[in-house]
């Protein structure tokens, strides 16, 4: 049985409603400079709700840049703190 997930309280005045997905899908462990990572860093970083998405994305999230981190950056984490990733039910990357 799989736990159920606590989605960040997202609420659409963050920072991010205001950009299209494609700026945090992208693939930041191969193609993104290291600047371009540092400017979405510092653009998340006076998010109301950073630590709370980071926190659902080391747990939840195998792609994208999600509460100011990259998904090289989670998976150390994760292997780190030995935290099993669990995706979401409607996660396409589970098909």
């Amino acid at each position: 049985m799989r736990n159920e997930i606590k989605y960040p309280k997202y609420d659409g005045t963050q920072n991010c409603a205001r950009m299209g997905v494609d700026v945090f899908y992208q693939d930041y462990d191969n193609k993104t400079t290291a600047q371009e990572v540092a400017d979405l860093k510092e653009f998340c970083s006076n998010c109301n709700i950073l630590v709370e998405c980071a926190d659902y994305a080391i747990k939840h999230e195998k792609y994208g840049f999600w509460g100011g981190t990259t998904p090289y950056e989670r998976r150390v984490i994760r292997n780190k703190l030995n935290i099993r990733l669990n995706l979401p039910e409607n996660d396409w990357t589970k098909k």
